[in-house]
């Protein structure tokens, strides 16, 4: 019988990976979990609040062009 190995690289062990989030390593991969009311942003390597994405969104949309 031949067996294979995996060996999963924990990607959390890297200095600074989420920023001020917390990292969970997961198999092949990992993710970034802010706290409450928050989610991780990957291009700023930050977390940003829930209320501040709501107000970047109505910004978005008011900004729109009207298609009608």
């Amino acid at each position: 019988c031949e067996c294979l190995f995996y060996v999963d690289d924990n990607e959390c062990m890297r200095p600074g990976v989420c920023g001020p989030a917390s990292c969970q390593n997961r198999i092949g991969s990992y993710s970034c979990v802010c706290g409450s009311g928050f989610i991780f942003d990957s291009p700023s390597m930050s977390c940003l609040g829930l209320c501040y994405l709501s107000h970047l969104l109505l910004e978005m949309i008011i900004e729109m062009p009207s298609t009608l």
